[in-house]
């Protein structure tokens, strides 16, 4: 299965500098360029008019108002996607995330959240920051890597 669907997460520079990689390439590593999404969409908080969102629809992509869609239903607002690239930081997101994906779809968390914007996650902990891939494969449950994640209790 060819992935058709992107879907980034936060429209501050992080995500639309992979919103852009993600529909242009990148000159020194082409890999973004050979995913060919047929359909990217970026969410973000920004009501219109936003620059952000300018440029977000300039690039070619669908912008989705999480005031409007939050991300837990933009599955049944505009379809499940097959990658979703978390670039705010929002601990939450990491949850909301996997509820967003087709079967084998790839969740990518990659925001670093600000100065205090540790969050709670279940079991207690408090993520600080982290860098986690999720692969989705439908109702069991999904395997995690982990490639830098700090915890504390």
């Amino acid at each position: 299965m060819v992935p058709e669907s992107a879907l980034v997460l936060g429209n501050r520079s992080l995500g639309l500098i992979t919103l852009a990689m993600l529909e242009f390439g990148v000159e020194s590593d082409r890999s973004f360029a050979d995913r060919d999404f047929d359909r990217t969409y970026c969410l973000g908080r920004r009501e219109r008019p936003d620059p952000t969102v300018d440029v977000i629809e300039e690039i070619g992509a669908t912008y989705v108002n999480s005031n409007e869609t939050p991300l837990e239903t933009v599955p049944e607002t505009h379809e499940a996607m097959d990658f979703v690239y978390e670039a705010t930081g929002y601990a939450p997101h990491a949850f909301e995330t996997v509820e967003a994906l087709a079967p084998n779809g790839v969740g990518a968390l990659l925001g670093i959240p600000t100065h205090g914007s540790s969050r709670s996650t279940a079991g207690g902990s408090t993520t600080n920051s982290s860098c986690t891939t999720r692969r989705w494969s439908g109702p069991s449950t999904p395997t995690s890597s982990t490639s830098r994640a700090r915890s504390t209790r």
